[in-house]
């Protein structure tokens, strides 16, 4: 395989050569080679082929192949976050009405009732016997809210005086 230079892409994408083994993981994601990195590389390497010797078939679309694992591994990657963020989401707002025990920033362990969630920026909170800012995170145990005494109902069997 001929070396061909590259400009404006990362150092480890010009150094290794791509290949139909070299998986697309998120290792050669933090090591700079994007998406925009590797499509920029491909068409760098087919603007400087030689001419007499063009790109092999075979190695073009084993390029193209990795190129589509990395875009969907990337797509993959922000869907599983999309439903990480909901499912916080959710968990947080089943929170509301609950008695909880929360473990503050010294340490500190502090009982209330969840009387409010907000979100800020996406990320939620809890408002907490009027303590706000508490992350759902920090919740260590979740108990029923005690109810206030109900009265029987016009339809149950209280005894009656005769």
């Amino acid at each position: 395989m001929t070396t061909i230079p590259t400009q404006g892409v990362g150092a480890s994408a010009a150094t290794s050569p791509t290949s139909p083994s070299s998986p697309a993981s998120s290792a050669s994601e933090k090591a700079g080679l994007s998406k925009d990195a590797f499509l920029k590389l491909m068409t760098t390497q087919l603007r400087h082929q030689d001419p007499l010797k063009p790109v092999d078939d075979t190695a073009f679309l084993a390029q193209m192949a990795q190129f589509t694992t990395l875009e969907q591994i990337t797509n993959l990657g922000d869907i599983s976050t999309m439903q990480l963020n909901a499912q916080a989401s959710s968990q947080a707002l089943a929170l509301s009405g609950r008695t909880v025990t929360y473990q503050d920033r010294d340490g500190g362990s502090h009982t209330g009732v969840v009387t409010s969630v907000t979100f800020e920026k996406g990320v939620p909170t809890l408002t907490i016997g009027g303590a706000t800012g508490i992350a759902p995170s920090s919740v260590i145990s979740v108990s029923e809210t005690p109810s206030s005494p109900s009265t029987p109902s016009a339809g149950s069997s209280a005894a009656t005086p005769n």
